[in-house]
């Protein structure tokens, strides 16, 4: 907007208030108000208030005729824009394009149901800055994820085309989300992740770069095993996404021995994969291995005849050992004083357990899943036990021991590279986190429609993507530590001293203070686009930005759109 004074040879000038657009790539200019009437020290005035130089105050009692959250919406557009989701999701603009961009930004604005983020989305300015309508409802969110469902593998295709390369690391890893209701045809019961055992769930496998940003993201019924998912990874790697060459890094469970001969064989297809803890033992058994000679933090790497054409590295971790032998000897402890009551209970005059069955009932209740570790004998009217000592003792061999398998070869992988490459799906497991319950909450789910689910996790997908990248730009602002130490290969990350400086200060160098990413969301929304009329010109309403604080400039530096807040200090 600008004031445009139109002069007359005999009398006062024609003073407008007008607006420049563009039409047809033509400029044009449309008159917004007729200013003559205004005195001249109120124009003046005016045309300083449009260039940002004059504050509210200088003018009496101001109308505020709109106020929206403006600060949390403006980054994370400018953060889609930057590395392009935009475009991923569609080349041109449309409505569809706007609609799954509002979903994506709402799971990391306001999670909740699509109802919730068709009224969310018009108390920020999110609405206004993608074009959508006042009427746009949740029924136009759910027409928006059958298109999205229909256009998943080609957006994936696209993300897996700029992050995937032929020879490089790809990291998969699974988890389960719990269903709200028992319609939904892909919910089934399994194991749950979730701890929700009485609840339908689904079940989604993520593959990540190694770096762990997010590429894909494939869903399943809730009863599927783990390794019955890798062939459907394995063939987008190869069909879809026409890789070659890659490595993926899956857990213990995901590549079993079946899976490994059946998806992989015949493949341009490396993995790395971990044994069994009854897998190690085996070696053990059978002198191919002797667990003695791996020193405490250290690896050794050996050569099976029960698994040809594999290379196994064998890790010890002193700490983990440590971990596990003092929760053995806690759980231990707590059975064995348990026990020890239904010894003396059977002991009493007044013996209440006279049967074998009683005291099994009593003895199954406290024991269950810890046989492993008591003998014991239940009679007719007396109960007795002792510690299995050499089960005791061979599990102690194992303890903070670990095994990595793999089909890479040793010129493409020393065995340090293996077991760091193993070790980089804790970063899967940190998009679970971010995912499922910290900042973009999955759950829960509510829709029955399997297209609807499959689409409202590959949204949620999506929003991890976002935010991944912005906890790079923000990296000073947040508690993230984006350079861990380790003191060996074996042993776990520790934090750097910057980020411990960080945490115990809560402050960057700079000298600002450092948030969780929730909370920097938090603080950007307190961010306002505020519309204003004036009394002096009751048609002119005027748009100002509240003042940033030292945390939302910092912010808004780091994805280098100050320009879009002039004018707000």
């Amino acid at each position: 907007m600008y004031i445009h004074t139109i002069p007359n040879r005999q009398s006062r000038p024609t003073i407008l208030l007008r607006e420049g657009y563009r039409e047809n790539g033509k400029t044009r200019n449309k008159t917004l108000a007729n200013l003559s009437a205004l005195p001249a020290d109120v124009v003046d005035g005016l045309k300083l208030l449009l260039k940002g130089n004059v504050l509210l105050n200088d003018f009496e009692d101001p109308e505020v005729v709109e106020s929206l959250s403006h600060g949390h919406v403006a980054c994370l557009l400018a953060g889609a824009e930057q590395i392009g989701l935009d475009k991923l999701i569609y080349s041109r603009k449309s409505k569809n394009r706007s609609l799954s961009l509002c979903m994506i930004l709402g799971r990391l604005l306001f999670p909740g149901s699509k109802l919730s983020l068709s009224r969310n989305i018009h108390l920020c300015t999110l609405a206004a800055e993608l074009d959508l309508e006042a009427t746009t409802d949740e029924d136009d969110f759910y027409n928006c994820l059958d298109w999205l469902f229909l256009n998943q593998e080609r957006i994936e295709k696209k993300l897996a085309a700029k992050h995937l390369e032929n020879g490089k690391l790809i990291l998969y890893d699974l988890s389960s989300a719990y269903l709200e209701g028992s319609h939904c045809p892909l919910g089934k019961r399994g194991y749950s992740r979730d701890g929700r055992p009485d609840k339908l769930q689904i079940v989604f496998g993520l593959i990540c770069t190694k770096e762990g940003c997010p590429i894909a993201i494939k869903v399943f019924e809730g009863n599927t095993s783990d390794s019955t998912t890798v062939k459907n990874v394995v063939d987008s790697l190869l069909n879809q996404y026409s890789l070659s060459d890659v490595v993926i890094a899956g857990d213990r469970g995901m590549l079993c021995n079946k899976n490994i001969k059946e998806d992989f064989q015949d493949k341009p297809i490396n993995w790395i994969g971990a044994l069994k803890k009854a897998q190690i033992a085996s070696l053990h058994r059978k002198k191919e291995l002797d667990l003695a000679s791996v020193a405490d933090n250290d690896y050794k790497e050996i050569i099976s005849n029960s698994f040809p054409g594999e290379r196994i590295i064998i890790c010890k971790n002193p700490l983990m050992a440590s971990r596990t032998r003092t929760q053995r000897k806690s759980i231990i402890a707590s059975v064995t004083e348990k026990l020890e009551k239904i010894v003396e209970a059977t002991q009493r005059k007044n013996n209440r357990l006279t049967s074998k069955t009683k005291i099994a009932i009593s003895v199954g209740k406290i024991i269950k899943g810890k046989q492993k570790w008591f003998d014991l004998d239940i009679k007719e009217s007396s109960f007795s036990f002792k510690l299995n000592q050499e089960q005791i003792k061979n599990e102690e061999l194992l303890d903070g021991v670990f095994a990595i398998r793999t089909s890479l070869p040793e010129d493409k992988a020393s065995a340090e590279n293996a077991i760091e490459y193993y070790k980089s799906l804790s970063k899967v497991e940190d998009s679970f986190r971010c995912i499922k319950t910290t900042e973009i909450k999955l759950r829960p789910i509510f829709h029955r429609l399997e297209n609807r689910v499959r689409a409202h996790v590959f949204i949620c997908m999506l929003a991890y993507y976002l935010e991944w990248h912005l906890r790079k730009k923000w990296k000073d602002l947040i508690f993230d530590d984006d350079s861990p130490r380790r003191e060996s290969i074996i042993m776990p990350s520790r934090p750097s001293p910057e980020a411990k400086r960080k945490c115990f200060s809560k402050k960057n160098n700079q000298g600002i203070t450092v948030s969780s990413f929730n909370d920097l969301i938090i603080n950007l929304s307190c961010i306002h686009k505020v519309k204003l009329r004036l009394p002096v010109a009751s048609k002119v309403i005027i748009e100002k930005i509240t003042p940033l604080n030292s945390i939302q400039r910092t912010a808004v530096a780091a994805l280098g759109i100050e320009k879009k807040f002039v004018g707000s200090n």
